[in-house]
């Protein structure tokens, strides 16, 4: 009886789904039956439609399926815990920006644009002007053969929340910034200014973004070469006054100061440049040093007290083997380094008027000279060019490497 009961059971339900099958194939018939009526409807009015409409008309839809916004692109970083010194710069940016005109802020590696823009960045006037449009870019982790057109915009893109698609990438970008009022720091902008491909159009795309009436741009850089069609706002940014140099040492080393002139010498004689100043600071934590151990340490080996890891921001070494590899400088070959050489050398530097005598067997001395300033790596005091302390400390050493190998 249950096999049979079963048998039955089975039957029902095998009339019942070919019933059910019988009806959904009949529904998918009235549909498809509608589907035509329509599609020969609007086959009939497109019949009418010029074929550049049609184009058009596909054009935009594929378009809008490439480019999509994200729920939130990358947040903007918030002012460094570590700043001081610099209340009269971000003043002064902060005032420039808020009444829309572009910024560049020059200097050497390690000397604070990034934390000066950070700053900015959190200032409340900006962040009333700008609101949720305040966008830090990054090209720190990347150098400058490795960004082409694509990758500059698409860091952009990234950063910005946007999705961009095949075409048009450039006017994605440029709807997203006009769409309000926009704050675009473009951070280590060198990276891309010295790019190894598409360095013009990367820059006719800076001079895009930057003509547009709702953004203001913000550069931190160390290369001079800039975008020429926008009118920049060149602020170099200055190593530290001694007063901050040391609040900045003693934050970090968190013992009591007693000998401030001691402590003010060392500083000092480090040109106040704040990633020396950090650096040192964490040696002597780190290793628990008085600053009676300190000073002896640093007077055996002070590039050793300056490398503390692989990143710029760990090393003296790493962020000015940076500089010294834009391709602006590699092109120049190994004159470069015998030019540095000779300013590190001499306290004052050398007299620009004085080149040809200096270096008599090298015809292209002031192009190469001319290059070094361009990147921040020496400066004009006068009618001198010279260079930052931790500089010449680097060029020593970069020098006693080379002659080893």
């Amino acid at each position: 009886d249950l096999v049979e009961d079963r048998s039955k059971a089975g039957v029902a339900s095998r009339t019942l789904s070919v019933t059910v099958d019988k009806e959904k194939i009949a529904g998918w018939q009235r549909d498809l039956g509608r589907f035509l009526q329509i599609f020969n409807t609007e086959l009939n009015v497109l019949t009418h439609v010029k074929l550049e409409e049609i184009i058009a008309m596909f054009e935009q839809f594929r378009l809008q399926a490439e480019t999509k916004t994200t729920a939130q692109g990358t947040l903007p970083p918030g002012k460094p815990s570590l700043f001081v010194g610099r209340d009269d710069l971000v003043h002064e940016v902060s005032g420039l920006l808020a009444q829309s005109r572009h910024v560049a802020l020059l200097g050497t590696g390690g000397i604070g644009k990034s934390c000066l823009a950070k700053a900015v960045l959190n200032e409340p006037d900006i962040v009333a002007k700008f609101g949720s449009q305040r966008y830090f870019i990054r090209y720190d982790d990347m150098d400058a053969s490795q960004v082409s057109y694509d990758v500059f915009l698409d860091r952009i893109g990234g950063t910005l929340g946007l999705a961009l698609g095949v075409a048009d990438r450039l006017s994605t970008i440029s709807t997203r910034l006009a769409s309000a009022p926009s704050l675009m720091i473009l951070d280590n902008a060198e990276t891309f200014l010295d790019a190894a491909q598409d360095k013009t159009r990367i820059a006719d795309a800076v001079d895009s973004l930057g003509a547009l009436a709702s953004t203001v741009i913000l550069l931190t850089t160390r290369s001079r070469a800039l975008p020429s069609n926008i009118l920049w706002n060149i602020i170099a940014v200055p190593a530290l006054e001694p007063v901050a140099a040391r609040e900045a040492f003693t934050a970090v080393y968190h013992k009591p100061v007693e000998k401030t002139d001691v402590i003010d010498s060392l500083l000092q004689s480090l040109d106040c440049h704040p990633l020396s100043i950090n650096l040192l600071a964490h040696a002597a934590r780190e290793n628990d040093w008085s600053l009676t151990e300190l000073l002896d340490t640093w007077n055996k080996q002070q590039i050793d007290l300056l490398h503390n890891g692989d990143g710029k921001s760990q090393s003296l070494i790493v962020t000015l083997e940076l500089s010294l590899s834009s391709l602006s400088l590699r092109k120049l070959g190994d004159s470069v380094l015998q030019v540095l050489q000779i300013i590190a050398f001499l306290p004052q530097g050398v007299d620009r008027r004085e080149l040809s005598g200096l270096f008599p067997s090298l015809a292209g001395v002031s192009t190469i000279v001319d290059a070094t300033c361009k990147q921040s790596i020496t400066y004009r005091s006068g009618d001198f060019m010279t260079m930052l302390a931790p500089v010449r400390l680097y060029i020593s050493y970069a020098l006693s490497i080379a002659t080893v190998l």
